[in-house]
């Protein structure tokens, strides 16, 4: 929980106990009003973050995980984000296993991710070698489950979401996850 979701919480819970010790001495003396909540703050349940990854990366990435997922790579407005690197070929570790773990600003990343451009021609490209690293990244929202995007880091750095796969994903994005999460060596 953030620093201003637990101030949130503890200013509306103080309002509550203020309120109801108050309530008998001015239900006699002033008429009954309504109080409007101090804080709007998007309070997303346990359910809705996700607070660690996977010990290995899910196979497929689900399909009409959220509405608008067939335009945009992350609709809306995200409130959270962790990412998580997996390994690819020729590691330590097995292809697929956790490699390691961040927390990322999602408004930033999200529109980053949705600036991708969308491939118009029908040309076969001829992609780099790609030895299967990915970083999985988990968009929590206020409202509504959290929706997996994944880039594969090698070859053409694809990013799907499931509805919609898009070739080159964005280049600041993809510098971002390597800063914030390392990339395997070969």
């Amino acid at each position: 929980m953030t620093t201003r979701a637990v101030a949130a919480i503890v200013l509306m819970l103080s309002s509550t106990t203020i309120a109801a010790c108050s309530a008998d001495h001015h239900r006699a003396t002033t008429p009954a009003t309504t109080v409007e909540p101090v804080s709007s703050i998007p309070k997303p349940s346990p359910s809705q973050l996700v607070r660690t990854c996977p010990a290995r990366a899910p196979r497929h990435v689900p399909s009409h995980q959220r509405a608008g997922t067939d335009t945009a790579l992350v609709p809306g407005h995200p409130i959270g984000l962790l990412a998580c690197r997996y390994h690819g070929f020729n590691q330590h570790a097995s292809i697929g296993t956790l490699a390691t773990t961040a927390t990322l600003p999602p408004a930033e990343v999200a529109r980053e991710l949705n600036t991708t451009p969308k491939t118009k021609s029908s040309v076969l490209f001829n992609c780099p070698a790609d030895f299967g690293e990915t970083y999985d990244l988990y968009f929590a929202y206020a409202v509504g489950h959290a929706i997996l995007v994944r880039i594969e880091h090698g070859g053409c750095t694809s990013v799907t979401n499931g509805d919609l796969t898009l070739l080159f994903a964005s280049a600041p994005v993809v510098r971002s996850l390597e800063a914030a999460l390392g990339q395997d060596k070969l």
